[in-house]
């Protein structure tokens, strides 16, 4: 992906059932394969050393608030919060329709790569500053990881009562 595919006219459809209503939540979807939140790398620059995030990371991170951004502006949560995301990947295109019928009813799971905890990772460091001030103020995590017709990363952010 390059930066010229990354803008502020990123493209994010709501793609599954808005289940929360009010102005204390959002609800968005970042479309294509969810990305996991890589470690830093180090790098020599003569005497010196440097560390630096990967660029695959930050490119994903500046997609996942983009689509942010496009649906909710400017506006940001505060307060105790509770984070929801689900990472929807396609089913290989290799696998039978018995499997692939039995992979989108959740009767075989996904337990290939990307972690889950390092996609949370990489979603809720991308709304720092965007979707709220950090993410220390989001003190419960719902997540899964499942298969889906496309991939796409689901964000649910809502303020606790």
């Amino acid at each position: 992906m390059s930066n010229k595919e990354i803008t502020n006219k990123t493209y994010c459809p709501i793609s599954f059932d808005e289940k929360l209503i009010g102005k204390d939540s959002i609800y968005f979807t970042v479309p294509g394969k969810p990305v996991a939140k890589q470690r830093p790398k180090a790098a020599r620059k003569g005497r010196f050393f440097t560390v630096y995030t990967p660029n695959e990371t930050k490119m994903y991170e500046k997609k996942v608030a983009d689509c942010y951004r496009n649906r909710y502006g400017v506006y940001k949560l505060n307060g105790s919060l509770t984070a929801e995301v689900y990472a929807v990947f396609e089913v290989p295109s290799s696998e039978s329709k018995k499997r692939k019928e039995l992979m989108l009813n959740g009767d075989i799971r996904n337990t290939k790569k990307p972690d889950l905890d390092n996609v949370i990772k990489s979603a809720l460091d991308a709304l720092n500053d965007v979707a709220y001030d950090d993410d220390s103020s989001i003190n419960e995590i719902y997540a899964n990881k499942q298969y889906g017709e496309i991939s796409e990363l689901r964000i649910v952010i809502y303020k606790n009562q």
